[in-house]
């Protein structure tokens, strides 16, 4: 499978579920989600976002490289050429707070993203640094250090399921918070004849529509 450096705002979010009984979200990769947000909750933005690319293993200075909002993934064969992203928080609560932290992802509306060939990532659980470079020699699911934490789907109908059941926000998992918490992302199969591929700009506030990953606290 398988690059905003600004520091991590807080907010509440509540987001208003609109819910649709005649719809079923049973689906084959159906995304978890979540109604809604208790007040207390504490959202946490990226402090960085870092494009891994095979057809450039090393490099970590190239303009798309450089890039600290920007989330994209492509994958049609993974023996030729894939894109994934490091995605990390710095800045939340220490593993001493003994607390929870959620990772998910608000949907891009249709106009704020492209996406193509129903992808399906994964996201695995990395240990780096804070402000640490990233590159594809690096990507942790290639050397077999990365842990499997949860999976999105990109197939039109389980986005849309998020979209009606879920407010348009999908729960990856949960973990023990730590100051620093890193995702790495990329496309669990090979597209064959499709190329599969998702990117959009990650987005908090004060910036909006608010979109992209964030995790968060407290509730």
């Amino acid at each position: 499978p398988l690059n905003s450096t600004t520091p991590p705002s807080n907010t509440t979010i509540l987001p208003l579920a609109i819910p649709i009984p005649h719809l079923q979200p049973t689906y084959p990769y159906p995304n978890a989600i979540i109604p809604s947000l208790h007040t207390t909750c504490t959202t946490y933005y990226p402090t960085s976002l870092l494009i891994l690319n095979s057809l450039y293993p090393f490099y970590i200075s190239l303009p798309l490289h450089s890039t600290r909002r920007f989330f994209m993934i492509l994958r049609q064969l993974h023996s030729v050429f894939s894109v994934a992203t490091q995605v990390q928080f710095s800045g939340l609560p220490p593993a001493s707070a003994n607390t929870t932290c959620r990772l998910e992802l608000a949907l891009p509306a249709a106009g704020y993203q492209h996406i193509g060939g129903d992808p399906v990532l994964d996201v695995w659980s990395v240990q780096r640094e804070a402000g640490a470079g990233a590159s594809w020699a690096s990507d942790a699911t290639e050397n077999g250090t990365a842990v499997l934490f949860g999976a999105v789907s990109g197939e039109e109908r389980a986005l849309t399921a998020s979209r009606v059941f879920g407010s348009g926000v999908v729960v990856v998992g949960e973990r023990a918070c730590n100051e620093t918490l890193t995702f790495q992302m990329g496309l669990r199969d090979n597209g064959g004849v499709v190329v599969q591929y998702w990117d959009f700009v990650n987005l908090a506030p004060p910036a909006g529509p608010v979109q992209g990953w964030r995790v968060v606290v407290g509730c």
